[in-house]
């Protein structure tokens, strides 16, 4: 869980990064006003604009009420056209990183209504990567990296 702003600036084959990791909106105990006003402090982080925004989910946990509520209240704080550069990431995939990871979710959502609402209002950018595995770095990297471009 983050409760404050992180960043960290990368370089991928010579193309710069910086990477901003925002506190969670819907597994924090803070108000909204007090989301928002954390997500407006990482504006002065990325002065230069933002090409992508990453929700993250874990593809172990059972996708509830809580993770639209908490896509809403970003599309409130930063506006709809945000979701125009929005993806949604799965993580701990394990063996379904990739496209098949992509699969389950599309599959699932048919049956959940908040991820199937999540996943239409972000265009079905999606992409599911494991990160507990530091074997798979440069295939959740390359994930991650694809579906910014995507947004970009």
């Amino acid at each position: 869980v983050t409760a404050f702003n992180k960043h960290i600036d990368i370089v991928i084959d010579g193309r710069k990064y910086r990477v901003i990791d925002t506190p969670g909106l819907q597994d924090t105990g803070l108000t909204a006003k007090e989301i928002n006003d954390r997500i407006k402090v990482f504006a002065f982080l990325a002065k230069c604009g933002v090409d992508a925004f990453l929700f993250t989910y874990n593809l172990k946990k059972r996708f509830q009420h809580q993770e639209l509520q908490a896509l809403k209240a970003f599309e409130q704080a930063c506006s709809k056209e945000a979701l125009l550069h929005t993806a949604l990431v799965f993580t701990h995939a394990g063996d379904e990183a990739g496209e098949q990871g992509v699969c389950r979710v599309q599959t699932e959502a048919k049956g959940l209504p908040h991820l199937e609402e999540c996943c239409n209002k972000v265009g079905h950018r999606l992409c599911a990567v494991e990160c507990g595995d530091q074997s798979r770095w440069c295939e959740m990297r390359r994930l991650l990296l694809a579906m910014v471009e995507q947004v970009r």
